[in-house]
């Protein structure tokens, strides 16, 4: 019954009339005072000045009335004001103030409604001014149908690219790591980012492909509208790789992974390359020197076929198939491209200049960390995506790599 019972219906129980029903009045506006202050619960600033006008006329009823009702009978040579003064300051705020306060609202509101009508109404205005034209009205209530379907198209289009967007891009050669894989897309699903409270968007193939559709524009679909890079780097996933360079070969996907991770990433698209370095005795490099001789034992020759794909695919992902950036980069760390495009070792050389971290298949404990390192850097990502928003800093500034 209390919880329905409304809070000014408990001043009833103060006994009307008294000074303590006055004072529990008082001290109820006082948190309403301090509540429309703190919270300013209308959308529109207009409303809440209304509101905090009234609310402090209450107030000061409230007030006057304690007063009143404290003096002594017939009000000694000391008091300052008389009752009729009190009466005359009521009378002024609610003649004055109120109606005053009231007018500039409703005059207010009217402009902010003849100036959204105005917007985006001619010819050549552009789809952000119709928007924003929309969102104006609708903040008004007074946006008609084609506002509010404009509006419902485009909050549309916003949640399918967040449907569309993952946190992270898992790349990984399926004979070599395909267990280590799906433990990391298991775990790092289950995290969530504080920055947004929402779950790690991570993509892998197995889980992400749809039936019927063709992976390799699926993967790199994915790979263009993910954040985070993660190449898993093991002897077995590049031992493929030694035979590379030689005319009429067949491409290798999970170079041409790389290769356009590389380009993107100095593009701006991808935020971060977080390399993985699985090894069953923890010690990746060991592994690689005894299976094929190390990066020194992968060829310095220029896999074309598999440059081919790269410039293919980002032409159909991005509209753009250049390259050059990634040449770039093999500039940047201290290698020259010779013959025009970059060689197997030299793609895989600028991965691993990357800061990244080692995991052992055989300790789960270093499974777990590898997921716990990277949902910081997706935390990190996010934390400078959201600086961006606020003009603390340039998207299109690269992750530039670190060492291993």
């Amino acid at each position: 019954m209390l919880r329905k019972l409304p809070m000014v219906g408990l001043l009833v129980v103060a006994g009307q009339g008294s000074l303590s029903q006055i004072f529990f009045g008082l001290c109820l506006s006082v948190c309403s005072l301090g509540a429309q202050v703190h919270f300013e619960p209308y959308k529109h600033k207009q409303d809440n000045y209304l509101k905090l006008a009234t609310e402090a006329a209450i107030f000061l009823t409230l007030l006057v009335a304690l007063m009143i009702k404290a003096a002594p009978v017939g009000r000694g040579a000391n008091e300052m004001l008389a009752i009729t003064t009190y009466d005359v300051l009521l009378v002024s705020v609610f003649a004055a103030v109120l109606p005053v306060a009231f007018f500039l609202t409703v005059w207010s509101k009217q402009g902010q409604m003849k100036q959204a009508l105005a917007t985006g109404t001619s010819g050549d205005s552009t789809d952000v001014e119709k928007r924003r034209r929309a969102i104006k009205l609708f903040q008004l209530g007074i946006a008609s149908g084609a506002e509010v379907r404009l509006l419902a198209d485009c909050i549309g289009k916003l949640d399918f690219m967040v449907n569309q967007t993952t946190h992270v891009f898992i790349s990984y050669r399926v004979a070599a790591d395909a267990p280590l894989a799906k433990a990391l897309y298991e775990q790092l699903s289950a995290r969530v980012l504080a920055t947004t409270g929402q779950k790690i968007r991570v993509y892998l193939d197995v889980a992400r492909l749809e039936d019927g559709q063709r992976w390799d524009r699926g993967f790199m679909g994915g790979l263009a509208g993910s954040m985070v890079f993660v190449p898993v780097v093991s002897a077995g996933a590049l031992r493929p790789m030694v035979g590379l360079g030689t005319r009429g070969e067949d491409p290798d996907y999970m170079l041409v992974e790389w290769a356009a991770a590389l380009e993107l990433q100095q593009r701006g698209r991808l935020k971060a390359v977080f390399p993985l370095f699985a090894a069953v005795t923890d010690n990746f490099f060991g592994e690689a020197s005894a299976a094929f001789g190390g990066i020194a034992g992968l060829p310095d020759r220029v896999p074309e076929s598999s440059l081919e794909k790269v410039s293919f695919h980002l032409a159909e992902t991005t509209g753009d198939s250049s390259t050059a950036k990634l040449r770039a980069l093999m500039c940047e760390t201290g290698q020259t491209v010779v013959v025009g495009e970059p060689s197997v070792r030299q793609i895989i050389a600028t991965i691993l200049k990357y800061q990244g971290c080692k995991l052992s298949y055989a300790d789960s404990e270093s499974v777990e960390l590898s997921v716990s390192r990277l949902h910081g850097v997706v935390e990190g990502c996010m934390h400078r995506v959201g600086a961006k928003k606020e003009g603390e800093l340039n998207l299109g500034d690269p992750v530039s790599p670190g060492t291993t």
